[in-house]
């Protein structure tokens, strides 16, 4: 059903406002669920057309009672939020091997593009520069992100500033607020999947971590190293991504 003509609709990708949906469980029809998780992949690239294009032609076919509120809309809504967040937050690093680790994440932060307003925006970068590895800045910092309905948006703010700020110590300071937030929001998750607090802060933690401890002191290094088994030891993360984390904190430094 995703073939043929509806491929040639290629509009701008999804860019999701506002905060994210509940998770929501996938139906028991397998079948029903490869529908919805395909039809959310191809709305969050190809553009919202995509989707009223396929709501005209599929209005009687039961199998897509979800696009206009019906069964497993929900899930839907979940899932086409998620895939918005793979497209636009971690892309895979196909640079060349010649181009230096540090390189390849610094460009990947900086390409991020937010959506916040202006004003928000000001904010934001106020309470980051006040950051100074106190628990209580680190805290107001946290609660202020998670009084926003712009949460998730303000997650990629967040590593989108990190490439400014001079100093792995101050750097350190910011992965230590996403570190307060992944615990704060652990509670939210159901079946063992993140949250969407924690997909996103996930989604930017690799280009962090490289970012931080390139070129820095060995005192950084082995702070942002308890860090990571902090989330192993507290489930966080699973083992994989663990040891995702280990195997780039143990590449050898490159010169930028």
């Amino acid at each position: 059903y995703m073939g043929g003509k509806f491929r040639k609709i290629m509009q701008q990708p999804v860019v999701w406002f506002g905060p994210p949906p509940q998770p929501q469980g996938p139906p028991q029809d397998l079948e029903q669920q490869k529908i919805i998780d395909r039809m959310a992949e191809y709305v969050a690239r190809n553009g919202i057309q995509f989707e009223q294009t396929l709501k005209q032609k599929q209005q009687d076919d039961a199998r897509f009672a979800f696009l206009f509120g019906g069964e497993h809309c929900g899930y839907y809504q979940y899932q086409l939020w998620l895939a918005t967040q793979r497209l636009t937050v971690r892309p895979q690093f196909l640079t060349p091997q010649s181009v230096p680790l540090k390189v390849m994440h610094t460009h990947f932060l900086c390409a991020l593009q937010p959506a916040i307003p202006e004003a928000v925006w000001n904010d934001l970068i106020g309470y980051l520069s006040r950051l100074d590895g106190s628990k209580e800045k680190i805290k107001v910092a946290k609660n202020w992100i998670m009084s926003h309905e712009l949460v998730i948006p303000l997650i990629a703010g967040v590593a989108r500033h990190f490439v400014d700020i001079p100093t792995p110590s101050q750097k350190l300071f910011v992965l230590y607020l996403f570190n307060d937030l992944l615990h704060s929001t652990l509670s939210l998750r159901r079946d063992n999947q993140l949250d969407p607090i924690a997909v996103a802060i996930n989604n930017v933690l690799d280009s962090m971590l490289v970012v931080t401890v390139d070129g820095s002191e060995t005192e950084i290094k082995d702070k942002v190293v308890k860090v990571v088994k902090l989330w192993e030891t507290r489930g966080i993360f699973d083992s994989k991504r663990i040891q995702e984390f280990e195997n780039l904190l143990n590449q050898p430094q490159q010169a930028v």
